[in-house]
């Protein structure tokens, strides 16, 4: 994901410098998710319980 990530920052280039709102809400929706499973993972090694 790392490397993919680069290649797409350093080798396509874009017309616009701004994200569009599509871009936006999609990048936010991912963001949250993975709050959302840091947070839980969290709560797991926190409680002491073992993995499901």
């Amino acid at each position: 994901m790392y490397q993919i990530g680069h290649i797409i920052i350093y080798y396509f280039k874009y017309k616009e410098s701004e994200l569009n709102m599509g871009e936006n809400s999609c990048i936010d929706r991912c963001v949250s998710k993975y709050w959302h499973v840091t947070n839980l993972i969290g709560q797991l090694l926190g409680s002491g319980r073992p993995p499901m």
